[in-house]
């Protein structure tokens, strides 16, 4: 693969952890940006709520939706156009089932009409961390006290979310098919073996 100056991972590294977490919004002209939503839906990123995978035929259904919301974030004056803090899912979820709840409110109806594992699969479709992302619950939070707690959870979501799309980045780059599992596995080989260096 070195021979394909392209694959030589010494003159052309893929993205670090540090690097997914600041890249700003999918829709823009951003080729990084672009890679990560390529990296996100290759497990089929089915929608949260219908269940349907996303291919050439449903991506004009698709909206690209904040996983934390947007209106929620700058609140608390926090980015919130970021590739690793979204989604590609239908219009109708988007628009009429979430819209600004936060993460653990909208999840959680989610699990209502269906079954937790049926949810579960569907967010990891899009190589997205549940617990990370189901963190939330500010509705009781006021002021200062809201703003922490979103904050912490906010960057312990995009810091799992780079590792897993990072773990992704990898086996793909080395021709390996994925599945969630793999790339959970994969992330973590990854995470035990920098605290071993450490």
């Amino acid at each position: 693969l070195n021979s394909i100056p392209v694959l030589n991972r010494s003159k052309y590294p893929l993205a670090d952890i540090e690097e997914l977490m600041e890249t700003k919004w999918p829709k823009r002209a951003n080729i990084r940006a672009r890679a990560i939503l390529a990296v996100s839906t290759r497990l089929g990123a089915l929608d949260f709520a219908d269940g349907k995978s996303l291919s050439r035929e449903t991506i004009k259904e698709r909206d690209y939706h904040h996983l934390y919301p947007d209106s929620l974030l700058k609140e608390a004056e926090i980015e919130s156009y970021l590739a690793l803090n979204c989604a590609l899912i239908t219009d109708v979820t988007n628009r009429n089932l979430i819209g600004r709840k936060d993460p653990s409110l909208y999840l959680d109806e989610r699990i209502d009409w269906s079954d937790k594992e049926t949810i579960h699969n569907r967010i990891q479709s899009h190589v997205i961390p549940v617990e990370e992302l189901m963190n939330g619950d500010y509705e009781n939070l006021e002021g200062e006290n809201k703003y922490i707690k979103l904050n912490e959870d906010f960057e312990a979501f995009k810091s799992e979310r780079a590792k897993l799309i990072h773990a992704a980045s990898e086996l793909l780059s080395d021709g390996q098919m994925i599945d969630f599992t793999k790339v959970l596995r994969k992330s973590q080989e990854t995470k035990d073996d920098n605290e071993v260096e450490v």
